[in-house]
């Protein structure tokens, strides 16, 4: 929530914390029953472009936030890596030499393009549309957009950094859910590991509805050598509720919120 409000400031877009956190908890609450994260970023870009009338701006920090997410998700697989490496066997070695470079340069890609914008800027000059009457005030206000971030280094860091702490939180999570179904032998760097590949297939995934079903897959093929079949399974399944419950609390919002 802190993130996507801090997101929103860099845009020069506003609102009370209580409007992000009833907004957040909406977006969730329909995310539940929605591929992927496709809930939670569609209505937080409706609800931010609607209220503010900067639909430009809205998307801008949507996109923003996509990225520095993938971020967050690259930073927490780099973190439990050196600890959890274990679970991947006699392919250690090689994932680690394909996924760890592939991790640094994506790492670097985002904060090269947030911090110099002009790439972006310079696509946009070379569209091959017409540049007259609202068009013209489009682009300006997309390139503008693009660009919002680009003297805002410590905040986009800040939002780098909330966003690590999304998900190596809920990495962690995983690991006291495994713990507290009777795993016993459950490592939590090694865990954790698995559940940040977890988050990034059920992230990337649009074909099941919040990630049913990946999650488990990815869980079981990970640690199920680990802690068990039966164990990942549950443990995949009862995380994700233990965390999603507490949102489901934003269908209570969504219905009460008034059309103002």
């Amino acid at each position: 929530m802190l993130r996507w409000h801090l997101l929103l400031c860099g845009q020069g877009i506003v609102f009370p914390l209580g409007h992000i956190v009833t907004t957040f908890l909406i977006g969730r609450f329909l995310g539940t029953f929605l591929p992927s994260t496709i809930g939670l970023d569609g209505y937080k870009l409706y609800d931010a472009a609607r209220f503010s009338g900067r639909t430009v701006e809205a998307a801008a920090a949507t996109f923003i936030e996509k990225g520095v997410g993938i971020i967050g998700i690259f930073v927490s697989f780099l973190v439990t890596l050196p600890l959890g490496y274990d679970i991947l066997g006699t392919r250690a070695r090689w994932v680690t030499v394909i996924t760890v470079p592939i991790a640094f340069t994506v790492i670097g890609a985002f904060f090269a393009i947030a911090f110099k914008p002009e790439s972006i800027v310079f696509v946009l000059d070379r569209l091959p549309i017409g540049r007259g009457g609202r068009v013209a005030s489009v682009l300006e206000r997309v390139s503008a957009a693009a660009a919002a971030y680009k003297h805002q280094k410590l905040l986009l860091l800040s939002v780098a950094t909330l966003s690590f702490l999304v998900h190596f939180c809920t990495a962690a999570m995983y690991f006291f859910t495994a713990v507290a179904i009777g795993a016993a032998q459950a490592n939590f760097w090694e865990v954790s590991f698995a559940s940040t590949i977890q988050i990034f297939a059920t992230v990337i995934s649009p074909f099941t509805i919040a990630g049913e079903g990946v999650r488990e897959i990815v869980q079981t093929l990970l640690l199920a050598h680990k802690i068990g079949t039966s164990e990942s399974i549950i443990s995949a399944a009862l995380g994700f509720w233990a965390a999603e419950a507490p949102t489901l609390s934003g269908g209570i919002f969504y219905f009460l919120r008034t059309a103002d």
